[in-house]
């Protein structure tokens, strides 16, 4: 920290600002303030100027001038001006108002002492206004900034920069400072609201209806104006060593037909917590116009989402939510809204981790009332757990259902979650209950409970997915999967391994062109159908002559069919019996027309 009289954000007081305040007037002349001394020696002091101290204009055109003394006029005539102050901070019983040409007029405010800014009272603007302050910025409670967009940062611009329109905020401020908002800050229609420093915080009120929304925890960045990517940050070595980075919601965000961006720098080796999102954000369609949320952390970074995001269509297709980071934890208080309205798709929903994604939360995705189909969900981290709280819905009354995508390099279903990594076998039930679900990984897929929806009515599927289509995905089933009769399975497995005492089907199902479905010895009874090219269906004794046999066999009791599609197709090791008899009328290999070079070895019926 700096200087002798700079507010502390994080121990602030009105009442002591105030006292302060009064005590340097008292000491420091000024123009146009009068000092008595009475009979009794005591210092009267006619009361402070409101507002911003000792303002010198930089560029542009600017006049000052006072409705009273706790309001403070800026009248700007030109379409970009720069003004530094010695300080610039707002006493909760003054105001200051900003007269600008136009809505898109920009007015840049430079604080070049050392104290932080305290807004306590009222920011009024009917145009952009941009205030820098290195030592940070503080609006309590109480304050109201009412403005045509609205920019407040401790990193600063290069002049020449900011006239040509080059918003690159190069020149870091306090590798300390914070942005803390209390209170109000509303932008007009299609405006910008954007607070950016190492740590962001907002426990208050941010509206941008049709505009835009940026918390951005960095040390330097880069404005866009006009594109996707509103802020753009990087981080030095000065802010990890004084904590890293962080931005926090715990208040309202809201931007109806608009945009909300979350965003945090991390560096290498810093994990520490960086986007923390335990408030409310709503960036709802507003007519055609969707809503769009981002919530961002680096490539170390963290979100910890415990709030919820509203981007539900009205009359349209939800909007779009997208959650990155290296390790994301979506709680189970956490709830994404991405329904459609009447008519419309269900929006698209992203939370993908680079390391680790905990799910525990609600994501609506559902198509319109009158018309559309189901959104899309994707839920994928390096290591994917998802908790049985967890629930997806992407379904649609008037239209096709949607998806949910579950996508880890291992993915492991099982009864109850005890490791990380565990995917909880009543979160896939319910998802297929509203929509289809796709199991996805990149190396192999263990189905070790079973998955039963066979009360289940709604025409969905569940997919067992290769994410690289590379052939080179293992399926383990060593639980059943018993599905309604309007639902269907499967999937990409190039070695399929079915345990005893579960579905020879469930395992040619899931299996790709040209897998092997490997069957463990044990006793099987059910009818298995082969519709698959090059597929190997191998029981325990393949390979061994069926004379020869003296190991435990795959037996199975039923009927096996190859189609016409099954071309190539490999029946090898197979024990076919009905009951304790090795041949019997309802035991049978059946060839359907079509299929070609079929081989069936070592085999007994």
């Amino acid at each position: 920290m700096k200087g002798n009289h700079r507010t502390k954000v994080s121990g602030y007081t009105p009442v002591k600002r105030k006292l302060a305040r009064a005590v340097r007037e008292a000491l420091r002349p000024r123009v146009g303030i009068g000092l008595t001394i009475c009979v009794l020696g005591v210092v009267q002091v006619t009361p402070a100027l409101a507002g911003p101290e000792d303002g010198r204009v930089v560029a542009g055109e600017v006049k000052f001038s006072r409705a009273s003394r706790r309001e403070l006029n800026i009248n700007q005539a030109s379409n970009k001006a720069i003004v530094e102050w010695q300080s610039f901070s707002i006493d909760a019983d003054e105001t200051v108002n900003v007269s600008q040409p136009g809505a898109n007029a920009l007015l840049l405010n430079r604080v070049t002492g050392n104290s932080v800014s305290d807004i306590l009272g009222q920011l009024n603007a009917n145009g952009r206004v941009l205030l820098v302050n290195p030592n940070g910025v503080f609006i309590g409670q109480d304050a109201r900034i009412d403005v045509g967009g609205f920019i407040a940062s401790t990193a600063d611009i290069d002049d020449a920069d900011f006239l040509a329109e080059r918003y690159q905020f190069a020149a870091a401020g306090d590798p300390s400072a914070a942005i803390v908002n209390r209170g109000s800050i509303r932008a007009d229609d299609f405006g910008l609201v954007a607070l950016v420093a190492p740590s962001v915080t907002n426990s208050g009120v941010i509206t941008a209806r049709l505009g835009k929304i940026s918390l951005a925890a960095g040390e330097r960045f880069t404005l866009d104006l006009y594109g996707d990517r509103l802020v753009n940050l990087t981080v030095g070595d000065a802010v990890l060593d004084a904590g890293g980075v962080s931005a926090t919601n715990s208040g309202e965000l809201l931007a109806d037909g608009g945009f909300v961006q979350i965003s945090g720098a991390a560096a290498a080796g810093v994990v520490d917590q960086v986007i923390n999102m335990t408030g409310y954000i709503q960036a709802r369609s507003v007519g055609s116009q969707g809503g769009a949320v981002v919530l961002e952390a680096a490539d170390t970074g963290a979100v910890h989402l415990a709030g919820s995001i509203d981007a539900s269509g009205s009359e349209g297709g939800g909007g779009r939510v997208t959650v990155s980071a290296a390790h994301i934890v979506a709680s189970e208080s956490a709830y994404v809204d991405a329904d459609a309205g009447r008519q419309g798709d269900g929006g698209q929903v992203s939370i993908r981790a680079a390391d680790s994604l905990d799910f525990a939360g609600r994501i609506d995705a559902r198509g319109g009332d009158e018309q559309g189909d189901g959104g899309f969900v994707d839920t994928s981290g390096g290591l994917l757990t998802v908790r049985a709280t967890a629930s997806v819905d992407t379904s649609a009354a008037r239209g096709a259902n949607g998806t949910w995508l579950l996508d880890p390099v291992d993915l492991r279903v099982v009864d109850a979650v005890v490791d990380a990594g565990d995917i909880a076998v009543a979160a896939v039930e319910s998802g297929l209950a509203s929509g289809n679900v796709v199991l996805e990984a990149e190396s192999s897929i263990s189905v070790d409970a079973a998955i039963d929806t066979s009360a289940q009515t709604t025409a969905t599927q569940l997919t067992l997915a290769d994410e690289n289509s590379d052939g080179n995905l293992t399926i383990n089933l060593n639980a059943t999967i018993d599905l309604g009769a309007s639902q269907t399975l499967s999937g990409d497995g190039s070695q399929v391994n079915v345990a005893a005492g579960t579905s020879i089907q469930n395992g040619v199902d899931v299996a790709a062109e040209n897998a092997t479905v490997s069957v463990a010895a044990g006793s099987y009874s059910e009818s298995v159908n082969i519709d698959t090219a090059g597929l190997t269906l191998a029981g325990a004794q393949a390979g061994v002559d069926a004379r020869g046999r003296s190991a435990a066999e795959s037996e199975l009791t039923g009927n096996i069919q190859i189609t016409g599609n099954a071309d190539g197709a490999v029946v090898d090791g197979m024990t076919l019996l009905e009951g304790a008899t090795v041949l019997g009328s309802n035991t049978a290999l059946y060839l359907h027309g079509g299929a070609t070079s079929v081989t069936i070895r070592n085999t007994r019926f």
